[in-house]
């Protein structure tokens, strides 16, 4: 066979062996060549053969027996994997006509992950779920453990703590979005803030910022670890690895046991920031692109240049008169879906899977918006 530099060899054995079985020159019940005849065949190692095995065995694709050989598993075996059953579970307002679908446009984690499972043609189930205290529409045990759900996907863990505890408690095959809830037993993938707020103060200080702000927002209750939480936590703690002196009135945050989004007058606390031109930061981090368009707004009617006097990075880009006028960490929405999917998958196959907390990089864009200080920044 004629191999590719750039994919490891095993791999490129068990896309030939699928391709064997799925185009039925395999058929279920086939015994295949010794472990010793295939290494031969295919001209590679046996230590090589036997991963490629592997694979394929954790994939239903094939069975091996202690000394009885290996034989094509039934299409059935592999199907369980490729036809997944997930219960989606996320806080819904059934009394909208327009719900399921908003869960459908979600343009987010949830809403990409939800949209992956259905161009997988996986089986999906809609559970609305609500905040502990409210009643919800379906019994949890019922839910978990009498409706053959292969998996479950959680919005975020703010809606659903006792959901997570049930799944955890019992070791349900599941993925929790947005936020990690800090308990034994839970799945977690999410996108980087950690890495990405450290990442943005590099950015800046290696341009020269030493007067630098955060614009968090609504922090959330404690245990859940929110985003806004995480990257204010991260913030401060770069900022005094780096040596800085952040001033209070420079740190917007707020809604310290808050479970909701309700959100304060944060226009009003981004002016409160900048109106002193004698003290005033020469860059700001946000958490949420919505305050990048108080703080354009403001700049604009205060005279303050962007980025020349003001430097941003935001979780998003935000374009006027047709340019950008600050950095961006983004999420790669695309990978998240992919690898809740790999965790699970492997938590089906693996009855020893060890549920954790899985982080996605960020990736940086249009840095060239992030400029030298102009004030005296150092």
């Amino acid at each position: 066979m004629h191999w590719k530099r750039n994919e490891p060899l095993y791999m490129q054995i068990v896309t030939e062996m699928k391709n064997n079985i799925s185009g039925q020159q395999w058929k279920p019940g086939t015994q295949l060549p010794t472990e010793f005849e295939l290494a031969e065949q295919y001209g590679v190692s046996r230590p090589t053969l036997r991963n490629a095995m592997a694979l394929l065995e954790s994939e239903g694709y094939i069975i091996r027996k202690k000394f009885s050989g290996t034989v094509v598993a039934p299409e059935a075996l592999r199907r369980k994997y490729e036809k997944l059953d997930i219960g989606f579970v996320s806080k819904m307002e059934l009394h909208d006509i327009d719900a399921y679908a908003q869960w459908l446009r979600e343009p987010f984690q949830f809403g990409t992950v939800l949209r992956y499972a259905v161009r997988k043609g996986y089986y999906v189930r809609f559970i609305p779920w609500q905040y502990n205290t409210e009643k919800n529409y379906y019994d949890l045990e019922e839910i978990v453990f009498k409706k053959a759900i292969d998996a479950f996907i959680v919005s975020s863990p703010l809606y659903a703590t006792d959901f997570l505890d049930v799944l955890a408690d019992n070791r349900v095959p599941h993925v929790a979005l947005e936020s990690h809830y800090d308990r034994p037993g839970v799945n977690t993938v999410m996108s980087d803030d950690w890495g990405a707020i450290r990442e943005s103060m590099k950015i800046l200080y290696e341009a020269g910022h030493r007067k630098i702000a955060m614009i968090a927002g609504v922090l959330k209750a404690p245990q859940f670890n929110s985003m806004n939480r995480r990257s204010l936590t991260t913030f401060l703690e770069a900022a005094a690895d780096y040596g800085l002196s952040i001033p209070d009135q420079w740190v917007m945050a707020y809604g310290e046991n808050q479970w909701r989004n309700t959100s304060l007058d944060e226009a009003a606390m981004i002016k409160d920031i900048l109106k002193d031109p004698a003290n005033r930061p020469t860059a700001i981090i946000c958490t949420r692109k919505q305050n990048i368009e108080f703080i354009l707004d403001y700049c604009q009617a205060s005279g303050i240049q962007v980025p020349k006097d003001l430097s941003l990075i935001s979780e998003m880009y935000y374009s006027t008169s047709g340019s950008l006028a600050c950095s961006a960490h983004t999420m790669d929405l695309e990978a998240i879906s992919q690898k809740t999917y790999k965790e699970l998958l492997s938590w089906l196959k693996d009855p020893k899977y060890k549920p954790e907390l899985h982080l996605i990089p960020k990736e940086f864009s249009g840095l060239s918006t992030v400029s030298k200080p102009n004030q005296g920044g150092k």
